[in-house]
């Protein structure tokens, strides 16, 4: 009777136990490089840009101030690559891009190529952090 008990009562409190399931893997990858950055071109530029999710897409990013035109990029993040398709961002089209984030998530290296009137132009640029850069 008392290991009927006990399988009953094992069966009953089964689903009640937490899984062992990583909690890491639902993790939102985006949150790595959600934030502010300073951004250095190899055109000599130097501006602030600020990484945030997209609201409608699971895997996008919404970059503001890209390539220092006042206006938004998107990009695809998946596996600490970040890619850039054909858009218009200000006054100029991104052709297409394509950035590596480091594995401690302190820097992104990006390459990309944009037009502008008629002239096609491929440009290197690194983002820091913003709360690592000197003031």
């Amino acid at each position: 009777m008392k290991k009927q008990l006990f399988r009953y009562l094992l069966l009953v409190a089964i689903p009640f136990f937490p899984s062992c399931e990583d909690d890491a893997q639902t993790a939102d990858a985006r949150d790595e490089i959600a934030r502010t950055w300073r951004v250095e071109e190899s055109t000599g530029s130097m501006y602030d840009v600020t990484v945030s999710k997209s609201l409608t897409d699971a895997t996008q990013v919404q970059i503001s101030n890209f390539a220092n035109e006042q206006a938004n990029a998107t990009a695809i993040y998946e596996n600490k690559v970040l890619t850039f398709e054909q858009q218009v961002v200000g006054e100029i089209t991104v052709k297409s891009g394509t950035g590596t984030v480091s594995a401690n998530n302190q820097g992104i290296s990006l390459t990309y190529v944009f037009e502008f009137d008629g002239q096609e132009e491929t440009v290197t640029a690194t983002f820091t952090p913003q709360d690592n850069v000197a003031k």
